[in-house]
Order: C-alpha cells, then structure tokens, then sequence
C-alpha cells in the first residue's frame, strides 16, 4: 500500500511539473507570437522595445526587473535605455555604463549571451546592488551589437538554459525588428529628398514660388499633428503636401508666371493640375493614400471648388487641410500679380471665409497654433532664417 501510494504521489507530482512546465511554454509561446504580430516597420521602435518586450518579458518570466539598451541609429544621437520592474529601480546611466564597460567585452568570448546567477555589482552603481541574478543577451545586427536585453531577479530559483533560449528568441525578434526599422526609415528619407528634390525643380518655375510646396506641406503636418491624427497619417499629410502642385509639372511657364489675369481657356489648364498630379502619382504604389489628398486640396466646402466640385464631409480631410495650408502660404507669399500679404490679413481672409471655402474644424485648429508664429516658422525653413517682408 505504501508503494502504490509513493508511486501515486510521484504520478501526481510529474502531473503537475508537466502542468506547469505546458503552462509556461504555452506562456513563451504566446510572447513570441505576439511580438511577431507587433513587428510593423511603421509601429514607433521606442513603444515596441519599451512595451512589447520590456514590459512582456517581465510578466512571463516573473521577474523583478528588465532592461534593454538601444545604440543610436546616427552617431549624433544618444543610446536610449528602457527600463521597467517593481523590485528593482535602475539608473540609466548607471545601465548604460554597466553594458558598455562589462557586458560587452564578455560578449566577445561569450556572443550568445551571459548569465550571472551568482551577481555581484564590479563598480559602486547603488541602483544594481538589489541585483542577485542576471542574463544579458546582445541584439546582433549587421555583426555589431545594436543593443542588449538584460533579465534581473527571477522571483523563484535561478536563470536556467531554458530562460536563455526564450530571452534570445525575444532578442532575435527586437533584433529583426530594429534593422527592418531602420532600413524602412533609411527608405524614407531617400524618398522624402527625392520628392523635396522634385516639387524644388517645380517651384523653380516660378520665382515666386520658391519653397511654396515645403512650407504647405510642414504647415498641413503641424496642423495635422495639432487635430490628434497618428504620426503616419500626419507623414502622408506632409508627402501629399509636398506632391499637391506636382501637376504643374508640364504647365507652360507663361500661364503659370504670367502677371496679369489668366484667360477662361488658362484658367482651365491650370484647374488641371490636381488630376494631372493624380495620373502622375497613380503608378507609384507608395504614395497610392496620398493621392486622393492631392486631388482634392481645391475643393471647397460649399461644392464651388475643382476638379470635381464635391463639398463638405466629401472631401477627404488631407484635402482639406491641404488645401488651408496652400491657401495660407500663397496670400502670406510675393506673386508677380500682387504682392504678400500679412499673416494677420491672411488669417481675416481665412476666418471670413470658414465654412464656405474652408473646413471649420481644420480653421479652428490653424487659429488656435498662433498663425504669425506659423508663418515664421514655415518661412524661416526655405529661407534660411530670413523672414520675408510683408504689407502691414
């Protein structure tokens, strides 16, 4: 009877290690698969180190505290260190120093990482001296470390190989997700100085219109940025800002330049430009959600505008934005048939018409950002500093 009864309490206490043991796999397992739905080269790196593998990491595995450490993407900006837990409150210096001065000569013997369950601090760092245990694993892009993931203070028992396995896994995906990140952000801004490079050589037409397509598209983004839209969407609203007068492309110079008032037969070459800029853009995938933006930045809210004569909740908001922001940087900008207005007239002529040509809310929002320091700014960025003289 006593045997049966030991064999029946080792029965049920492999039962239970198994239990556990699937438990926490299943735990590991769902970590890894919801780090990979996170990876998305446009979600902020910053919010996926800090939340999806900081904070994740340190429920699953129960731990007192984890830290990663980031290297910069540029040699002028900083290292960025993230740093969560309970039971452990760590210095960001203290961190980056740690990493920097011991754990990346070990990495040299020991590249898959190290695991330190018998930790003891090697310089005065205070906020390390509640450390017992610790597993740093290095991030490895391109043969050089991109950064480090450190594991502190398991609350039960040391870091085992099995802890280490699920730490590089997590490792190699932030890892795959910061070079993906910083590939897709190189992408961008080689796209982002082509098309500053073009809409440039189509302002150049016009000597009036110097730097008119940069300055709508940063004061469409701010006023973006201002209404609460996502960071994406506020970068679309500025390429589309950019790309709004790319219509103008094969426009003969003479219309376009020309100071006195356009005949019926130019003014419809020129209310071309939007679809032309469509057909222009259409073929390159990229920049498919900017297009309808572009297309519709002169409409009107009351259905007077063109090409389509549409109004209201009809067009897209980019267009509507855009279209305030074209609106703004052509009254407050010298043209061969006027000269510039002032920002304090500029922002009457705004107001009056609020809810005829222009959206109310996007209007609301462009008068509360305080127009004059706008238009500083906006001028201030393809002028170098110089602020263009304005009737009073």
């Amino acid at each position: 009877i006593l045997e049966r009864e030991n064999a029946l309490q080792v029965a049920e206490d492999e039962i239970t290690d198994l239990s556990d043991n699937l438990i926490n796999t299943y735990e590991e397992l769902s970590l890894i698969y919801r780090l990979s739905g996170s990876i998305k080269l446009t979600r902020d790196p910053w919010q996926f180190i800090e939340e999806d593998v900081c904070q994740e990491l340190l429920e699953v595995m129960d731990l007192q505290a984890v830290s990663a450490v980031i290297y910069p993407h540029m040699a002028e900006n900083e290292a960025l260190v993230f740093a969560t837990g309970a039971g452990v409150v760590l210095d960001e210096e203290e961190v980056t120093s740690f990493v920097e001065d011991h754990l990346l000569p070990k990495f040299i013997d020991n590249p898959s990482g190290v695991v330190l369950n018998r930790f003891r601090p090697p310089w005065e760092a205070p906020s390390f001296n509640a450390v017992e245990r610790l597993v740093a694993i290095p991030l490895i892009g391109d043969d050089a470390p991109i950064g480090v993931l450190l594991a502190m203070n398991k609350r039960e028992g040391e870091f085992n190989s099995v802890d280490v396995k699920l730490l590089s896994a997590v490792a190699n995906h932030a890892t795959t997700f910061l070079v993906n990140h910083r590939l897709y952000a190189e992408l961008q801004e080689l796209l982002l100085g082509l098309l500053e490079a073009l809409t440039a050589s189509i302002d150049a037409k016009d000597p009036y219109t110097s730097g008119h397509s940069k300055r709508v598209a940063r004061m469409a983004q701010m006023v973006a940025e201002r209404m609460g839209l996502s960071p994406e969407r506020a970068r679309q609203i500025y390429i589309a800002g950019l790309l709004h007068d790319v219509g103008k492309i094969g426009m003969p110079e003479h219309i376009l330049c020309k100071p006195d008032r356009l005949t019926e037969d130019e003014y419809r070459t020129v209310k071309r430009h939007p679809e032309i800029a469509g057909k222009i853009l259409s073929g390159i995938r990229p920049l498919e959600e900017m297009i309808e933006g572009i297309l519709t930045h002169h409409e009107r809210i009351d259905g007077k505008g063109y090409p389509r004569g549409i109004g209201g909740d009809a067009i897209p908001l980019e267009g509507r934005i855009i279209g305030l922001a074209d609106c703004f940087d052509a009254m407050t900008s010298d043209r061969c048939y006027r000269k510039a207005m002032s920002p304090a007239v500029a922002v009457a002529e705004i107001s009056k018409h609020s809810g005829q040509q222009f959206d109310t809310v996007v209007v609301d929002t462009f008068l509360a950002m305080d127009p004059d320091a706008v238009f500083s700014e906006l001028w201030a960025l393809t002028h170098h500093g110089a602020r263009q003289s304005v009737e009073k």
